[in-house]
């Protein structure tokens, strides 16, 4: 049998040529017995019978029969060389072609490929008769088994940066371009020989473009159709067309797309408008897809770019890409997204929340693809990143010297396994090139476990530098406060910590920055009173000073009569860390905050869920030591059984030594203790201070330094 050259089918063999050769014909059989002939299985009585004709042959395309293929592992891809517009103004299919994929991954172009594949599959469950070129689409629904797309696109995975197919984007140059027109035949059954012809007219254009053949300048007296000009991206009515006699108007439907067809009367050429309303409908449209996307995130974003040449064109526009950001989503080639920014003039790369792989050897070779390809970004401001070594840190640093924002919260130690959970071995960061960064407005760096710095350069080219935040130091150099002294003195929020290893030395440089409007000092504990009271007094001069953040600090008696001093602050946040007796600590900074309570308008207080634990732990035992001991226990002010902190009602005296412990001082300790729940204590600072904005906050002692006055309040 042979197979149609135009549709691959087989068809009747010659059977005239059989006869009168019949030892060629014998030579031919004795020579294909010994070759593996192909054969056609035709058990199934739902089995299509192909005719021997090399006629092409009407198929019902939607028949459950074509599906098989997509059961067995086989796909089906329809290409369409030119638009879907002009295939359905030109009326014909010609211009689409269809392929199978065998399981092999092999393209198929024809009924014999097909064929010849099965042969070498040995497939028994698929036959010839399953599959069809029809210019059609199954119907699958799903592209992973049939795929329809135009000749300009390819959707692959291999063409995707992102964990999923994303369409190229197709770069386009808007450019203001003449009047065009193209002509559309009429239909087949009709005989005239006129033509169809749609004008686009250019704003600055005094006539409609005629056809070739040519058209009197009289039609312009004889026309009253209105003529359409671009303006801005869209169709509006000309007002300069002249208001004559109107020829009949038809309206005919392409695609959706509501136009007029007007039949000229002079050499029977017919002239389309696009309508006022589909062009609204349109630019309608497009906004709406635009204020939708506003809230999608990166990966949504793609997914949606690959929906239609519409949405993948509102997808892709550049504001949708100033400011990228990874959350919940998964970077494959780090190459390809480089060169996506960079098309798109990204200013912004945030990467908190991002997916990185699990396996550790996976991480190190992600992060150093990162830092390679970062290197090119050269068109970046602004990035951030998450969970990051400290080369990566490093390396950005050296390479991308152009950048006016770099904050790095959560370095990580890349020396801390899950096998050595030793949380004080400490990472090394070298800060040597920041120097370089000129442009640099704002530089957050803190770790996830303890930092040691190596080295700080000179900071006296950083003339645009305003929020400096370096916490989570453990050991500091020792030129730390030259470096200190080379920063400018515009510089507005200004974060330091552990502030344990400082020395009083930091007060000096704290006083050059005059225009310092945040202050925040994290970790202020195991010697701090010493340094505490240089530190307040030069805060009592910044006039500018009005925000203080004091993240796991000693309240000692030396803290508080410094800071109830500095009546310039407007905005506290205070953590204390309890070093000993937390009742004291306690009325330690209730009594500051009366002190303060006509200046303040925001006060956040933080408990630790390690305190509040302990004091839960605490109570059946205070309860039990009071009724041993002749008292009736009630909780003062909470019914409470968690979520409650210790109060003493009155300042002890400061005990001398060798004062003995009588019974009777024992039973007043335990008189002068309240206990109050967390409810209460809010209610008592709302009373304390009317007109200022009260939070109690209940927070993880390892989150503390995540806490933030400017992001519990909208107003800050």
């Amino acid at each position: 049998m042979n197979l149609s050259k135009e549709t691959g089918e087989y068809m009747g063999e010659d059977k005239a040529s059989i006869v009168n050769n019949n030892y060629v014909y014998k030579k031919k059989q004795s020579k294909a017995s010994k070759l593996a002939t192909p054969t056609l299985n035709l058990t199934s009585s739902n089995t299509r019978k192909r005719h021997s004709t090399g006629r092409k042959i009407n198929v019902n395309i939607r028949d459950a029969i074509y599906k098989l293929p997509f059961e067995n592992g086989w796909k089906r891809e329809l290409v369409y060389r030119t638009s879907i517009e002009s295939i359905i103004l030109s009326r014909t299919n010609s211009s689409i072609d269809v392929y199978y994929y065998s399981p092999t991954n092999q393209k198929l172009r024809s009924l014999r490929e097909i064929q010849e594949q099965l042969d070498i599959l040995s497939e028994k469950d698929l036959t010839i008769e399953s599959f069809t070129f029809s210019k059609q689409p199954i119907g699958m629904n799903d592209q992973s088994k049939e795929l329809i797309r135009d000749a300009h696109s390819k959707l692959s995975k291999e063409n995707s940066f992102f964990g999923f197919a994303v369409r190229p984007k197709r770069s386009k140059t808007f450019v203001q371009q003449q009047p065009f027109e193209y002509e559309l035949p009429d239909d087949e059954n009709n005989g005239s020989s006129s033509k169809m012809k749609i004008v686009f007219k250019d704003a600055n254009s005094s006539s409609i473009v005629r056809s070739k053949k040519g058209i009197s300048e009289s039609m312009n007296t004889s026309s009253s159709t209105p003529e359409y000009i671009s303006v801005g991206g869209q169709a509006i009515q000309s007002i300069a067309s002249p208001t004559v006699s109107s020829p009949k108007l038809e309206k005919i439907d392409i695609d959706n797309t509501i136009i007029k067809r007007r039949n000229c009367e002079m050499n029977g050429s017919t002239e389309i408008v696009t309508s006022l309303a589909s062009m609204q409908s349109i630019n309608y449209g497009i906004k709406a897809l635009r204020h939708v996307f506003e809230y999608l995130e990166t990966h949504e974003l793609l997914s949606a770019s690959r929906v239609c040449t519409a949405w993948h064109f509102v997808a892709m526009n550049k504001n949708f890409w100033q400011n990228v950001r990874l959350k919940n989503s998964m970077v494959y080639d780090w190459e390809r997204f480089v060169n996506t920014i960079n098309q798109q003039v990204t200013d912004a790369l945030d990467t908190r929340s991002m997916l990185i792989p699990s396996e550790v050897k996976d991480v190190e070779r992600f992060w150093l693809r990162f830092a390679n390809a970062m290197k090119r970004a050269q068109m970046l401001k602004s990035i951030e990143l998450y969970t990051c070594p400290v080369h990566v840190v490093e390396d950005i640093i050296y390479s991308l010297p152009q950048i006016e924002v770099l904050n790095a919260t959560s370095i990580k130690n890349p020396n801390l396994t899950k096998e050595t959970k030793n949380l004080n071995a400490l990472m090394y960061l070298n800060l040597n090139h920041l120097g370089q960064m000129t442009k640099l407005t704002e530089l957050r760096l803190k770790g996830l476990t303890g930092i040691k710095l190596t080295a700080l350069p000179s900071f006296e080219n950083l003339i645009h530098l305003n929020r400096f935040s370096l916490t989570s130091i453990k050991a500091f150099p020792k030129e730390i406060y030259q470096s200190l002294n080379t920063i400018t003195e515009n510089i507005e929020v200004f974060e330091i910590g552990d502030c344990e290893y400082l020395t009083k030395d930091i007060a000096v440089s704290l006083k050059r920055f005059v225009n310092l409007k945040t202050l925040r000092l994290e970790n202020c504990c195991n010697g701090w009173d010493q340094s505490a009271q240089d530190i307040f007094t030069v805060m009592k001069g910044l006039e500018n000073l009005n925000v203080l953040e004091l993240v796991n600090i000693e309240f000692s008696n030396c803290v508080e009569e410094e800071l109830e001093k500095c009546d310039g602050i407007k905005s506290l946040l205070v953590i204390p860390t309890y070093v000993s007796q937390s009742a004291t600590t306690n009325r330690h900074l209730i009594d500051c905050l009366k002190k303060l309570s006509k200046t303040l308008t925001h006060l956040v207080w933080g408990l630790t869920h390690e305190l509040l634990r302990y004091t839960d732990i605490f109570i059946p035992q205070y309860q039990q030591y009071k009724h041993a001991n002749g008292y009736t226990f009630e909780l003062s002010h909470s019914k409470e059984t968690t979520n409650n902190i210790p109060i003493i009602r009155k300042r002890k005296p400061t005990q001398r030594p060798g004062d003995e412990v009588t019974l009777k001082k024992k039973k007043d300790e335990l008189d002068n203790l309240d206990i109050f729940s967390v409810p209460h204590l809010e209610k008592l600072l709302d009373n304390m201070m009317p007109d200022a904005k009260t939070k109690v906050i209940k927070v993880p002692f390892s989150e503390t330094g995540r806490v933030y006055l400017s992001e519990l309040f909208n107003d800050l």
